[in-house]
């Protein structure tokens, strides 16, 4: 409950309009042909790390159905990555998980970009991108010669989804 406090304290500036007790730890922003949700696998509400509001989530989705590019962003990966498994430590909580990834497919989501393990990946489920990225600032964390010293840059455009990893 500390740390939802502090985040919410130091980004006073992020929509509220997220969930019930999740105002300004999940929300949505939308412009033109792009809708960003930012949802959070953290939240003390539904037990902490690796569980998702998927309810909320679902409704955002739907009501926003003529937006092409649609993406969600999140802290812990859906699927496990370079053999980090384990659910709520590693990974969302398998059965919402599964909820989770449903509820993106049905809607068109491009991609899930997540991050919580210090590398960089990309997987293609059902036709979905979950894009693993985190490292970038972790120098003091991680030896030099590993995969974690990245940022990803993207873009989006009328032929998809594109990005390219430094």
């Amino acid at each position: 409950l500390l740390s939802e406090q502090v985040f919410r304290a130091v980004f006073p500036h992020l929509p509220q309009n997220g969930p019930a007790g999740q105002k300004g730890l999940s929300y949505y922003v939308q412009k033109e042909d792009l809708l960003l949700i930012f949802v959070n696998t953290l939240w003390s509400g539904l037990g902490g790390e690796g569980r998702v509001e998927t309810a909320w989530l679902e409704q955002v989705l739907a009501e926003n159905p003529g937006i092409t590019n649609k993406l969600v962003f999140g802290h812990h990966p859906v699927f496990p990555v370079n053999g980090f498994a384990g659910e709520r430590q590693r990974t969302i909580e398998q059965e919402t998980g599964r909820q989770f990834w449903k509820i993106l497919k049905k809607h068109g989501v491009q991609a899930y970009i997540c991050s919580h393990l210090l590398a960089f990946d990309v997987q293609v489920q059902d036709g979905i991108l979950q894009i693993t990225t985190a490292g970038a600032g972790t120098a003091s964390r991680m030896p030099a010669e590993y995969e974690y010293l990245h940022a990803v840059q993207m873009a989006i455009d009328d032929e998809g989804l594109h990005y390219q990893v430094l």
